[in-house]
């Protein structure tokens, strides 16, 4: 009875390790330093939190704020929509895709250029669109926030613009990538390096794109108060992983970080099968 309790347990672990592959650590490589006060890493594929520095601190997110503003967008509107900039839109201080009041493009267009070029007049023209008013569509980004379980997260803007009440943790910003990177849509606008689209030319501010081959996205940010941010999605060997730092004292530190924590994740982990699908790993009589 003992050795067909053994025999279960172990054909039982072994079953769960195959529906649930874990990534491998490959070296006892330490985590490189890294500049970035609050940091969060984690494996898509599983949900294991691969590195985490202060993950749980609510600190502010620049704009990043717009990976939350575009799942609402993705969510509550048709890409051929069409949108009218409003003065208050077109006037928007900070980062843009030079909108012009009275201007009409589609959703998609705008959603280009929140996302590559992280227009703040895109932001709030996409937000009157849907509710009216910014305020309004605020209520709708804290509703997702509390949907997610995000008790550590608090949008007062599309655009995330400093204010007060205005702030999320690493790990916050973690899960709300990972929800961003599940409409293909989305991750395949912020893995956009150029494009021209309705009469604007727009360049990504991601740094890595195009630079380092494991990077797909998905998010610059910056303002006084968050300092430089980032989160990005790498992809290695059938395996991605979200990785998010905020807080960078400067642009190139921030850069030098997403390089150090990229290459330090794909050198170190990946997924490994121990079985194929279908393959028997034993048989077991069931009493």
């Amino acid at each position: 009875m003992d050795q067909f309790k053994k025999t279960g347990a172990f054909l039982l672990c072994i079953l769960f390790l195959w529906f649930h592959p874990q990534p491998v650590q490959a070296t006892s490589n330490p985590f490189p330093t890294i500049t970035a006060p609050y940091a969060f890493v984690q494996n898509q594929e599983t949900g294991r939190i691969l590195y985490e520095k202060n993950a749980q601190t609510p600190v502010p997110m620049a704009s990043t704020t717009k990976i939350m503003t575009a799942i609402i967008i993705s969510q509550n509107c048709s890409l051929t929509e069409m949108v009218t900039v409003s003065q208050n839109a077109a006037t928007t201080s900070g980062s843009s895709m030079h909108l012009s009041a009275g201007e009409k493009l589609s959703v998609r267009a705008l959603l280009y250029g929140l996302l590559l070029v992280s227009g703040n007049d895109a932001a709030v023209a996409l937000a009157e669109h849907v509710s009216g008013s910014v305020e309004d569509f605020c209520l709708l980004m804290n509703a997702k926030a509390t949907e997610l379980s995000l008790t550590n997260t608090h949008f007062t803007s599309p655009h995330g613009l400093d204010h007060q009440d205005h702030y999320t943790t690493a790990a916050d910003l973690g899960r709300i990538a990972h929800i961003f990177t599940q409409d293909p849509l989305l991750s395949d606008i912020c893995n956009t390096k150029l494009i021209t689209i309705e009469g604007h030319t727009l360049t990504n501010t991601n740094p890595l794109l195009g630079v380092s081959p494991y990077v797909c996205g998905i998010k610059t940010g910056y303002t006084g108060n968050a300092g430089y941010c980032l989160v990005l999605r790498v992809e290695h060997q059938g395996a991605s992983y979200i990785v998010v730092l905020l807080g960078c004292p400067s642009s190139k530190d921030r850069k030098q970080d997403a390089f150090s924590v990229t290459n330090y994740v794909v050198e170190n982990y990946r997924l490994y099968e121990l079985y194929p699908k279908g393959h028997v790993v034993g048989r077991l009589a069931v009493r």
